[in-house]
């Protein structure tokens, strides 16, 4: 796993500071944007990540067989 440069604990971090949704590639705030703390990813709103989701289903699958399924 990969550290992120982005920490929601760190005060650093500026209002204005942007990132790039993992889905359409556009940018917001830091935050304002939508984490996924298991991949690192950030999405702008959460249509973007429901869109993403919709996307890799098979991805969406795999964690929560991971999470949930013995």
């Amino acid at each position: 796993m990969t550290i992120s440069k982005y920490d929601r604990f760190n005060s650093c971090i500026k209002d204005s500071e942007k990132i790039s949704c993992k889905y359409c590639e556009g940018e917001t705030s830091y935050n304002n944007a939508i984490y996924d703390e298991s991949k690192d990813n950030y999405f702008c709103d959460i249509g973007c990540f429901r869109d993403w989701a919709d996307d890799n289903f098979d991805v969406v699958v795999k964690l929560y067989e991971e999470l949930n399924i013995n």
